[in-house]
């Protein structure tokens, strides 16, 4: 579903000075398999996901998703951002039929097909409010269901429960898995929560900081749904953290001897 190849990225900043933010990523995603990608703030994640969604070029290497390299957006990939990014002035029921809009599917098939996708996320009662009468974890649903709609391949999303708090990231980690399972759409979900990515993932990729490199993939293995006091869990929690620990402490060294 997802082959990355060696890919690189360097941002210019003000004074035209190179700042790498990738370099030579590489690692593939199978097709139905959740994959999450874990790292220090400021380490790439939400760069390597726009690469992946089209949004930004790499500076070398290659993206292939669902058979075709990436060059630009496709409706074979959809994403949900941290934020949640509805339209303010269109109900829940336009905003998750916007993407069916753009694509000229007849009204009556894409007035089912959001329907469809409301009834799956649990919002088919707050169909006609408006994002502001919403809750954020209710308007993450929303934005959940906007992405499914037009039936993508591959679901890309970058910390979309980073701004929620505790008990409603821990429902809608479940409510994501019960979407999932139904719809067993391929997944690349960014996190910087060591828990949500064992707790979700079939995989984990951790990536080290500035530039961010892959420094180890994690195969969870675990049946769900999950004990996150488990034993094993809790290995993989360690195991994980270490992982990261290690990598900025040898990144932050580096940088000193540079200097």
């Amino acid at each position: 579903m997802l082959s990355v190849r060696g890919v690189s990225k360097t941002f210019l900043t003000e004074r035209s000075e190179s700042v790498p933010a990738l370099k030579n990523i590489s690692f593939e995603l199978a097709s139905g398999d959740f994959l999450s990608i874990v790292g220090p703030t400021g380490c790439g994640k939400t760069t390597l996901l726009r690469l992946i969604a089209g949004l930004e070029s790499p500076e070398s290497g290659t993206i292939v998703a669902a058979g075709a390299p990436v060059i630009s957006p496709t409706s074979k990939v959809g994403v949900v951002f941290q934020q949640y990014s509805l339209f303010p002035w269109r109900t829940v029921f336009d905003n998750v039929r916007f993407g069916l809009e753009v694509q000229g599917v007849p009204a009556a098939r894409r007035n089912a097909r959001t329907r469809q996708m409301l009834e799956l996320v649990g919002l088919e009662d707050a169909a006609r409010s408006y994002p502001y009468e919403l809750s954020g974890g209710m308007q993450q649903r929303a934005a959940i269901a906007r992405a499914l709609a037009t039936d993508p391949e591959m679901l890309l999303m970058d910390e979309p429960f980073g701004a929620l708090d505790e008990r409603t990231r821990y429902y809608l980690q479940d409510e994501l898995l019960v979407i999932w399972n139904r719809e067993r759409k391929s997944v690349v979900f960014v996190t910087h929560n060591i828990d949500e990515a064992i707790y979700l993932s079939d995989r984990v990729i951790i990536i080290s900081g500035q530039p961010g490199e892959v420094v180890r993939a994690v195969d969870i293995g675990l049946s769900r749904p999950r004990d996150r006091l488990a034993g094993e869990f809790l290995d993989h929690h360690l195991a994980i953290r270490e992982a990261l620990e290690t990598t900025i402490i040898s990144k932050t060294t580096m940088q000193q001897e540079e200097k």
